[in-house]
């Protein structure tokens, strides 16, 4: 699998979609050619222990020198994704790191959930961070 003109990760494994029923009628009308895993291992491990998913595998293969990706959503522009670091000049300020609460999916706890000016959600409260959807999840009681 080659990412780009820098990165191809030598014996990834991949899989060929036959079926997107799972996407429904959002498969149909994205603008998209498929779908890149950035997940944690142990999610495709769990079902083949012998699979890496693509940053692990090039930082094990010594193409990255941190096993690392950063996302610029383009507001009115084209967005990135940067691979192996970060761009520096995609922001203003300082980044604020967050502990994740396990290595599966990108869940991380917050703080506290807002819609205007209601607060839904104050305490053990986790949110994923998934760039492969724009919906937003929630328990009904809140």
């Amino acid at each position: 699998v080659t990412l780009g003109d820098d990165y191809t990760a030598e014996g990834q494994t991949f899989a060929v979609v036959d079926s997107t029923d799972g996407l429904g009628v959002v498969y149909g009308k994205a603008k998209f050619d498929g779908i890149l895993g950035l997940a944690f291992p142990i999610l495709s491990r769990d079902r083949d222990p012998g699979v890496n998913t693509v940053i692990p595998n090039l930082k094990e293969k010594g193409k990255l020198k941190k096993a690392m990706f950063a996302f610029y959503l383009g507001d009115n522009s084209d967005g990135e994704l940067t691979i192996g670091g970060y761009d520096d000049t995609k922001f203003e300020g300082s980044i604020t790191w967050v502990d994740l609460i396990s290595p599966t999916y990108w869940l991380a706890p917050v703080d506290q959930i807002k819609f205007g000016d209601k607060v839904v959600a104050d305490s053990k409260v986790a949110g994923i961070i998934d760039t492969g959807t724009s919906l937003i999840y929630g328990p009904k009681e809140q």
